[in-house]
């Protein structure tokens, strides 16, 4: 009932969103990094954000107002992006400020030393909050990607008996929903760099409430399974943009959906197959919580290494490769 209720107000602002972005000209028009041949409106991932506020007041979930703030703060700065193209190191500045904030507020919850502990956190916010918007590159990619994921929190935060977790989750998987109407391709909306930036912070702030409300570290390494498809993704292209002299932030056309749709020259393919790999990741993280102790680290390491060799073997993965113009379609990444 959550996700039909959720997902019937996403649509609703959606259609508002669209029609308020078109007007503004709130548009991401085509260019370097952006394979479309017209405009097409931003201002989707405001949509998500504004259906998954009123529909948690509405059904009066007990999220803190630690979560709204820096949501809505990491949803203004995507929408400055958006409109302003933002530089990636004031993007970066940005998102360490805020996560200093963060940390500040909320402390640290990983059991470990405190500058180790706050080091993980750190790594853990940036990368979650920039991998899922390099993931949002080709129409309904990173809106279904994260349905898939959030299925995954969802199962985990009802297995641990979080007390509103799991209606969250369902709250946010039909915002998805609802978008992914109008997201997938031929896309009629895009989420932006404010939808990416909130879903992002979404699984981040997910991700703490779960390691607070029951921490061990091999729920730390579940996490990471249900979000793998990400980090693997990013942790290449930080190497390759990194190995040709450029800023990790820098855009290209050289992700992993990008070397599929390169290889296989058909875009529900490419991204069919990349909801194949998040899955595999839910599986991936599932297993992992479910072994006993002295097995589940050695599978997540062996899956790791298995992921990463697979990839590279199928050429799904490059950390050489860097394309600017790389024919596909979707997003900036």
């Amino acid at each position: 009932m959550i996700i039909i209720v959720s997902a019937t107000v996403a649509v609703i602002f959606t259609l508002l969103a669209k029609k308020l972005a078109l007007k503004l000209s709130i548009v991401d028009r085509p260019g370097e990094l952006k394979i479309h041949g017209k405009p097409i409106p931003y201002l989707g991932g405001i949509a998500i954000f504004v259906t998954v506020l009123l529909v948690s007041f509405f059904i009066n979930l007990e999220l803190s107002w630690l979560f709204w703030g820096f949501a809505a703060l990491l949803s203004c700065i995507g929408l400055i992006d958006d409109i302003n193209n933002l530089p990636s190191k004031i993007r970066f500045f940005l998102e360490s400020f805020i996560l200093i904030v963060y940390v500040l507020v909320d402390g640290y919850v990983i059991l470990a030393p405190m500058v180790v502990s706050i080091t993980l956190v750190y790594l853990f916010f940036m990368g979650t909050i920039n991998s899922v918007n390099w993931m949002d590159g080709m129409d309904g990619l990173l809106a279904g990607i994260s349905i898939i994921v959030s299925s995954g929190f969802l199962w985990l935060a009802h297995s641990l008996g979080h007390p509103w977790l799991p209606q969250f989750t369902l709250v946010v998987i039909g915002a998805l929903l609802g978008f992914l109407i109008f997201n997938f391709h031929p896309a009629k909306i895009f989420l932006g760099d404010a939808g990416s930036y909130f879903i992002g912070f979404t699984f981040f702030y997910m991700s703490m409430e779960l390691l607070k409300f029951a921490f061990s570290w091999r729920l730390f390494f579940t996490i990471l399974g249900l979000l793998s498809v990400f980090i693997v993704d990013s942790t290449i292209a930080v190497i390759r943009r990194v190995r040709n002299g450029l800023h990790p932030f820098h855009g290209d056309r050289s992700h992993i959906y990008d070397q599929i749709y390169k290889r296989t020259g058909n875009y529900l393919v490419t991204v069919f197959l990349m909801y194949l790999l998040a899955g595999l990741g839910i599986v991936v993280g599932l297993i992992t919580y479910s072994l006993p102790d002295g097995y589940w680290i050695v599978f997540w390491v062996s899956s790791a290494i298995a992921a990463y060799f697979i990839l590279f073997k199928l050429k799904f993965v490059s950390v050489t490769l860097m394309s600017a113009n790389l024919e596909t379609i979707g997003e900036k990444s």
